[in-house]
């Protein structure tokens, strides 16, 4: 079934029904759905183009693969395989969400960006 876009409610519902998030992208600039998905308690299998791919897999949310047919497969046949780790893998994902990416982490990452760059900016010499 391919649902197209979903919205609210019906995204909500989506994610409670699923044992998994699968996004095997060519190039994605960040990957919100993701972070969706985690929040929710799924794990994610996503590709290494998705550019949060790295900080899923330091925190054992998910698995990031090359994107292929071939690695694709494999990831969800090992995920399908594994349940007790899909549920790990929820939690660990949850958690990620819940310590880098609330607004208030990324407001206060973003505000010390800016006071970083206004710093070296002012800075003599």
């Amino acid at each position: 079934t391919f649902s197209g876009m979903l919205e609210g409610e019906n995204k909500l519902a989506a994610f409670a029904d699923s044992d998994l998030f699968v996004l095997p992208s060519y190039t994605e600039s960040f990957g919100i759905t993701v972070l969706e998905a985690m929040a929710c308690g799924l794990p994610v299998l996503i590709s290494d183009r998705v550019k949060i791919w790295r900080e899923v897999v330091d925190a054992h949310a998910g698995i990031a693969v090359e994107c292929s047919v071939e690695h694709l497969a494999r990831g969800l046949l090992y995920l399908i395989d594994h349940p007790e780790d899909r549920v790990r893998m929820g939690e660990n994902g949850k958690l990620l969400v819940a310590g880098q990416f609330t607004w208030n982490k990324v407001a206060s990452d973003l505000i010390s960006a800016y006071q970083l760059a206004i710093g070296h900016r002012l800075a003599p010499g």
